[in-house]
């Protein structure tokens, strides 16, 4: 630990500051050794012609302020950390920072000294509720995931009731905040082999997903669009082998997902969930997503593909791969998307895409079925829609408006278990909206896909388990 910053006056932090030889708070002092800590960082253009880094100054600085603390008897040594941790945060908070000739790296590794030390002399579990909010504030601000990590999670648990109420500290609503409490959550179910399934884990006493709506919170959505989210989210269960691992890694891609957008183009996922209904971000490719408000590129028609917000095993995951990985994305440019809670929603849904981009040449409807009907929604979750399936004796009654937003020599692809078997609910969808549709007779997923000359999706089923329903002329 360095004595005496050289850049300091002489007597300043020659030694540790004991609290006899100052106020009875040692305020004055440890104000301007915070000060100081501002001026090196301003100062670094200066500091650099002495071949001495911006880095190593404030560094040195913040241990001459650990000093002084350590110094202090444990009974006064929190009210000290309010001090130095408070004029920190306000001076990253001010515009002098923006100035700082400093990079970030080197402006806020010299403050992370200074957290990590105050994280280990001090309990964040017994420190006053005040000082640890500062203090996690700081390292939220200088991404000190580890260590914001932890002191998220202990101000979590003893400031619940503040952080989610109407007076909680500015920084709760930061999305750095939110990543790193809501990491910490998750990576303690993760390290379980296997993992806690999503729905487990929303069950789990809550934690985690209310961590969860508040992440989403904090990236735009409001407080109903977060929960219901969430909520879909808490679905996802396990895969048809009974495995948590699939829907596991499902949950957390949603996540990154929606995160990596909102980094890159801020607001474009919460625009994607409004005007789309996504919620299953980590389904898609990036690229994918991002092409979703474009114009369509000149000669290319537009294929339409809407799938269900309700899938338990993360089936619809691997449909997109496969369509991805057979096309690839140069053939997937006239691809736009939406999720569905319900039938009517499907039709409102391609209804809309169809006034922004014109008639579909192939329409892709995803939802977990059965022969004889399509599930879009789980009952538990849109309580509000009692009619989340499309049941075989429905089809015209929920599904007839669709042909309006078909082209006449247009084509679907029904992406749901055993929907295209003999008398199945592929038969009347056939022939209500007059286009082929293909489907798969058993419980299978797609395996690839091609065009054919016109510009028709064709799916290959495993098991080669599929099947082309022709319009029915009886």
């Amino acid at each position: 630990m360095t004595e005496h910053p050289s850049f300091l006056p002489e007597d300043s932090l020659a030694k540790p500051v004991s609290m006899s030889d100052h106020d009875p708070m040692n305020r004055s002092v440890l104000g301007e050794e915070v000060d100081a800590f501002g001026v090196a960082l301003l100062a670094g253009e200066d500091s650099r012609k002495n071949d001495d880094s911006l880095f190593l100054r404030a560094n040195n600085l913040m241990d001459g302020v650990v000093a002084t603390v350590q110094g202090m008897p444990d009974a006064e040594r929190t009210e000290a950390l309010m001090v130095v941790t408070s004029k920190l945060n306000a001076f990253l908070s001010s515009g002098e920072k923006q100035q700082a000739p400093g990079n970030d790296y080197e402006v806020t590794s010299a403050i992370g000294t200074v957290v990590r030390a105050y994280s280990y002399m001090l309990e964040p579990e017994t420190m006053p509720i005040s000082s640890l909010r500062e203090l996690t504030r700081l390292a939220v601000f200088c991404n000190l995931n580890i260590d914001a990590s932890h002191l998220a999670s202990v101000l979590y648990r003893r400031d619940h009731n503040e952080l989610f109420g109407d007076k909680a500290p500015d920084f709760v609503r930061d999305p750095r905040f939110t990543s790193v409490l809501l990491s910490d959550f998750i990576r303690q179910h993760s390290t379980i082999d296997p993992p806690t399934s999503p729905r487990e884990l929303m069950l789990s006493g809550g934690d985690v997903a209310r961590a969860t709506e508040l992440h989403l919170m904090a990236r735009g959505l409001s407080g109903e669009e977060a929960a219901l989210v969430t909520s879909l989210w808490g679905t996802l269960d396990r895969d048809d082998e009974g495995s948590t691992i699939p829907t596991h890694n499902a949950f957390l891609q949603n996540l990154e997902m929606f995160d990596s957008i909102e980094r890159h183009r801020p607001g474009f996922g919460v625009r994607l969930f409004r005007e789309r209904r996504i919620v299953h971000f980590g389904r898609y490719p990036e690229e994918l997503l991002s092409q979703q408000f474009e114009p369509l590129p000149e000669g290319v028609s537009p294929d339409f593909m809407i799938l269900a917000h309700s899938d338990h095993n993360a089936a619809f995951q691997y449909t997109v791969e496969a369509l991805v990985d057979s096309l690839g994305m140069e053939d997937l440019q006239g691809l736009r998307i939406a999720e569905a809670d319900s039938p009517e929603e499907l039709v409102r849904l391609t209804e809309s895409l169809a006034q922004e981009f014109g008639p579909a040449l192939n329409l892709i409807i995803g939802g977990h079925g059965e022969e004889e009907a399509v599930k879009f929604g789980p009952n538990y979750v849109h309580r509000q829609r009692p009619q989340t399936t499309l049941h075989i004796n429905e089809v015209s009654k929920h599904l007839a408006g669709l042909v309006r937003f078909i082209l006449p020599d247009g084509s679907v692809l029904l992406v749901s278990c055993s929907t295209g078997a003999e008398g199945a609910i592929s038969e009347p969808i056939a022939t209500i909206l007059g286009v082929d549709v293909q489907a798969p007779m058993s419980s299978k997923n797609i395996a690839s896909a091609t065009r054919d000359a016109s510009g028709h999706i064709l799916a290959v089923f495993y098991n080669n388990a599929g099947r082309t329903v022709q319009p029915s002329t009886v």
